[in-house]
């Protein structure tokens, strides 16, 4: 299941919100920064033989301040069928001073690893 979850979010704008943050410093970002619980939600379809399949995701991550994360387990929608992955998923991040920085998933296989920044209020997230 966890390869359906990488391929949708690899298709997806994404953005992670509701987070327990410290948010962001004058003097910039740091891995600190994304500390706390964060639901990640994106929607959009996937395209299968020329047909647009609509999907939705819903997961919950724990940002852990030092630059490691766990997941909270997975909802997606593909067509109205519906998967769910467990919690406990692992991963990193890296966050610059100037707010971006890189996202990688850990799931025995691609590992997966997008961009992200850090908006403007300290519970926004964007991939």
């Amino acid at each position: 299941m966890k390869n359906v979850f990488v391929k949708s979010l690899a298709a997806s704008a994404l953005m992670l919100c509701f987070g327990a943050g410290v948010g962001r410093a004058e003097s910039g970002c740091t891995n600190a920064t994304l500390k706390g619980l964060y639901v990640f939600h994106a929607s959009g379809f996937n395209i299968v033989h020329g047909t647009a399949l609509p999907k939705a995701i819903v997961e919950l991550i724990n940002f852990n301040g030092d630059g490691t994360l766990i997941g909270g387990g997975t909802t997606i929608s593909i067509n109205g069928t519906i998967l769910h992955s467990p919690p406990g998923g692992t991963g990193t991040y890296a966050v610059q001073l100037d707010c971006r920085g890189t996202i990688a998933f850990y799931d025995g296989g691609a590992n997966p690893t997008f961009d992200l920044y850090v908006g403007n209020k300290p519970d926004e997230l964007y991939m």
